[in-house]
């Protein structure tokens, strides 16, 4: 009797535990998969949106550099890099990015939910990649005419030769003077290589072709005593500030051109639509959690 007992609970207990397993397999454990999934593609929305959102906000802020600011080197190094990076990172994670497969068995409001947000993100991530390759081209002529201009950026005429003793220094004075004309006739020269040129491009040449011209005037000047260089030095320096100006405009240009407004624009909305799928994201969860809906 005793064995006969023995084995009917062995029994029922068996069938039980499979009657379970089966439960949690087919019901519970599909439906406890939907919200991982959620995160997943919430996750890669949250990561896209903040590399796209430093990209854009970095690209805006190179149009605001004060080209008199003594950060200016420094600020628009950090900011450069700041975009190169963050598409970098970006188009990296969209090339590496996995979208959780679909399990859609169940007809519950999650499973609707996601079918949704999953077909959408597709659509947002192919868009995100498309904007950041168009950027590359911009951005290069950014990079080749960052380049170009970097001296211009980085000289000051203050310190190199006005600061000097034109008694004691003048033969110190003449070949920095001769040295900094080269270099600017250097960096007019491989201006006229530049593919994609700023709409100050000419501007900038004549800018650049004035400062010569004086730095060449003083060297004469100096060589031959012919007069005093006083008034040639503070031209030099004047002019040389908007070089400076016109050489950061020239930049800011082709930020400004008519298809990086239409890029940044792009750049804008796709923004805005993945905030609105976050929080639609959230929005569906805390409904989820309020309906004691079993995930």
């Amino acid at each position: 009797m005793k064995n006969e007992l023995k084995k009917y609970l062995i029994q029922a207990l068996i069938i039980f535990a499979a009657t379970t397993l089966g439960y949690y397999v087919f019901y519970i454990r599909p439906k406890m998969r939907i919200p991982s999934k959620i995160v997943q593609i919430e996750k890669t929305i949250s990561i896209q949106y903040q590399l796209l959102l430093t990209n854009r906000v970095s690209l805006v802020s190179l149009t605001r550099l004060d080209p008199n600011s003594i950060m200016l080197i420094t600020d628009k190094e950090k900011l450069t890099n700041e975009i190169s990076e963050s598409r970098e990172e970006a188009l990296k994670s969209l090339r590496n990015a996995i979208m959780p497969d679909l399990d859609t068995s169940l007809p519950n409001e999650s499973i609707k939910f996601l079918k949704e947000l999953d077909s959408r993100t597709k659509e947002l991530l192919k868009n995100n990649e498309e904007i950041l390759t168009r950027q590359e081209e911009v951005l290069s002529s950014l990079s080749s005419t960052d380049k170009l201009l970097k001296d211009i950026f980085q000289y000051d005429p203050i310190l190199d030769i006005s600061l000097l003793d034109v008694s004691s220094e003048k033969d110190k004075i003449i070949t920095r003077a001769s040295n900094a004309s080269k270099g600017l006739t250097t960096i007019r020269d491989n201006l006229d290589n530049v593919e994609v040129r700023c709409e100050q491009y000419d501007e900038l040449q004549q800018t650049i072709s004035n400062e010569i011209i004086l730095f060449n005037e003083l060297t004469e000047d100096l060589t031959n005593e012919q007069k005093d260089s006083s008034m040639i030095m503070a031209d030099i320096i004047s002019s040389f500030n908007q070089l400076r100006k016109v050489g950061l405009d020239c930049e800011k240009g082709l930020i400004r051109s008519p298809e990086m407004i239409t890029l940044i624009t792009d750049q804008t909305n796709l923004l805005l639509e993945y905030k609105f799928w976050m929080e639609k994201i959230d929005k569906h969860q805390a409904d989820t959690l309020s309906k004691n809906e079993i995930l």
